[in-house]
């Protein structure tokens, strides 16, 4: 299987729409309720924690199987356990009322780098709670079970709409920048990337202005064009590195993590805080479009009127996420740490059309796959024919979707077959 960077971007352009929203601050929103999920990945978590109790930001709880921490994103009182629509599913969730009071329920800083092991540094980051924040909500040490030679510092953020962690990282470098020398230690790793658009170019001065400050990171600043699916993990490792890899970075000795993960290490690395916020844009049909910082598992309605309200009386649908990738909701929900974007677009239902086989959707695909040999297995459910096609190399980037002149949900087929792939290829495992 190849991997290109998008073939047809010299004949496609994907407007980005947010030139406005990378010139506004990120704002702060103090929700009167969060929803806190106790499920992860399909299953129950344990809870430490039960209706009745005060919890502080920061107060555990629950906890996966694998002991994967679930912390409270404000301080009050658990009110109600119910079950809610989240971002990524339906599930019970803990339901907190905010006191606005802000109490944070600290954890001890790492102290100086020099006097922490690297069993400490790893501890540290199992139990801080931090995931892939671009989206994917990858638990962040799992990243880190290997050694490395390469770090890179995502803050591509190729979604359109999407501004948060170009936001919050011109804000925040030093907390990016913090989070470094830890992972240094931990990985073994030699040279460190901070890859970000050629166009961000305030985020990029920023960025090199701290490099400067730090030396002995090697930090390299990197500019890459401004194409879609560049944020791919796959896609900077080949602009960058220009290798290739079957499944993981670490296979060609890279880990990457987004911005906001460096942030949110950084915090509890330095300060021994436990990432509880995530900036999320709220954009599209709303009065005012921006950036907000909120306690994690908002409500997307209550950000939307945060952002003073639709700006539409005809029906909507919420995306969250980006437009490319996201998912879409016509009820309310709970964001989740990983949820970047909360935006709002006219829901106009589109008639799709026969599959033309024009075959745009293979020769757009950054994978190189076959979605319309994948559409058409799937439709036979012809499992076998799915796996040859390696319909779980899907990166649900949704390009195939946008591209198709039928207006099929190519994208949303892709991802049906993929789930039935690694069905089956677990079930040949046991």
């Amino acid at each position: 299987m190849g991997f290109h960077l998008f073939k047809s971007s010299e004949k496609l352009t994907i407007p980005d729409n947010k030139e406005e929203l990378l010139k506004k601050p990120y704002t702060k929103f103090d929700p009167e309720f969060v929803y806190v999920p106790l499920s992860r990945n399909g299953k129950p978590l344990r809870e430490i924690r039960g209706v009745g109790d005060y919890v502080a930001r920061g107060t555990l709880l629950a906890l996966d199987d694998d002991n994967f921490p679930i912390y409270s994103s404000v301080s009050g009182y658990i009110k109600d356990k119910k079950e809610m629509d989240f971002a990524n599913g339906h599930m019970m969730a803990l339901v907190i009322q905010n006191d606005h009071k802000h109490t944070f329920e600290l954890r001890k800083p790492l102290g100086k780098v020099a006097d922490v092991s690297k069993e400490e540094i790893y501890k540290t980051i199992k139990y801080s709670g931090c995931i892939g924040f671009g989206g994917a909500g990858f638990p962040t040490y799992k990243k880190y079970q290997k050694p490395a030679q390469y770090l890179f510092i995502n803050a591509v953020e190729c979604e359109p709409y999407l501004a948060c962690d170009y936001l919050m990282g011109i804000s925040h470098i030093n907390l990016v920048f913090a989070a470094i020398p830890y992972l240094l230690k931990l990985t073994g790793a030699k040279k460190v990337y901070f890859v970000a658009k050629e166009r961000h170019e305030l985020l990029i001065e920023e960025a090199i202005n701290e490099s400067k400050k730090h030396p002995s990171y090697h930090v390299e600043v990197v500019k890459v064009p401004d194409v879609y699916p560049m944020g791919y993990e796959r896609s900077i490792i080949s602009y960058v590195l220009h290798k290739k890899y079957d499944k993981l970075p670490i296979e060609v000795g890279a880990i990457v993590n987004n911005i906001y993960t460096y942030m949110m290490l950084g915090e509890r690395f330095i300060y021994g805080t436990v990432p509880v916020s995530r900036c999320i844009t709220v954009a599209g049909l709303v009065k005012k479009p921006q950036s907000v910082l909120t306690p994690a598992w908002t409500l997307a309605s209550d950000l939307i009127k945060f952002c003073g309200g639709r700006s539409t009386k005809r029906p909507t649908m919420v995306v969250d996420g980006g437009p490319m990738a996201g998912k879409a909701h016509r009820n309310d929900f709970v964001t989740c740490l990983e949820t970047n974007g909360v935006l709002v677009f006219r829901d106009k239902y589109v008639r799709p059309e026969p599959c033309w086989h024009c075959g745009d959707c293979c020769s757009n695909c950054p994978m190189d796959l076959q979605p319309v040999q994948i559409q058409m297995a799937l439709k036979s459910k012809d499992i076998d024919r799915l796996i040859t096609l390696e319909a779980d190399k899907c990166i649900n980037c949704g390009l195939c979707s946008y591209v198709c002149p039928a207006h099929i949900d190519v994208s949303n087929n892709v991802q049906i077959a993929k789930a039935l792939v690694i069905k089956a290829k677990r079930g040949e495992k046991k």
